[in-house]
């Protein structure tokens, strides 16, 4: 009897040299209530997301935000009249992939 064994790739980390899939931020939008909409193209092999933040003046670096398992979060509490930067990276069980660009956002 001839058992074949069927060899899988191993799993890259999101956004590894050899792919393509680090995050790209695509919008952030305000909306009402101080909160802001960030959402980014998915990420082939993406388990989840992480979300840093970083409110430019008073944080001294970035604060982890949330783990969304999509590429489109709300985030709420955030204070008015402050200038935000944002960083995305995709993680899977072989680790985070790199950080996008930060983008800054105006919030006022």
């Amino acid at each position: 009897m001839n058992v074949g064994l069927k060899l899988l790739a191993p799993r890259c980390r999101p956004g590894a040299p050899d792919s393509h899939d680090a995050v790209t931020i695509t919008r952030a939008a305000i909306l009402r209530g101080g909160r802001l909409r960030v959402q980014c193209d998915p990420a082939p092999r993406a388990d989840y997301y992480q979300m840093w933040i970083q409110v430019v003046g008073t944080d001294p670096d970035f604060r982890f935000a949330d783990s969304p398992t999509e590429p489109d979060k709300i985030v709420g509490g955030l204070g008015a009249s402050a200038t935000l930067e944002i960083k995305l990276r995709a993680v899977n069980e072989a680790g985070p992939g790199p950080f996008e660009d930060v983008v800054q956002i105006p919030f006022t």
